[in-house]
């Protein structure tokens, strides 16, 4: 058996392959790549023009708005609310 077929064997046999592919597991992979890709400025098409600190403070709000829905998922709306107002703030200035 080549070396490449057992290891395979040894991977597949570690997980099932719904563990893997499993909704959580990809939405997870999902923000990884999505956060490299930010960081590597393959974003910048959204965000040309954005200053650096501002693009910075964006991705801080993003982590954190993420991270508090994973502990609660009923902060959707106060989120989407506080998110909404600041955006309210922003257009009055």
């Amino acid at each position: 058996m080549p070396k490449w077929l057992a290891a395979r064997a040894v991977i597949a046999g570690s997980r099932p392959a719904r563990t893997w592919f499993s909704s959580p597991h990809l939405a997870a992979v999902g923000r990884r790549i999505g956060r490299m890709r930010r960081r590597l400025g393959e974003d910048d098409r959204r965000e040309a023009g954005v200053p650096p600190l501002v693009r910075a403070a964006i991705e801080n709000l993003r982590e954190v708005a993420a991270k508090r829905l994973e502990d609660d998922a009923d902060a959707e709306a106060k989120i989407v609310e506080l998110l909404a107002r600041a955006a309210t703030e922003l257009k009055k200035s």
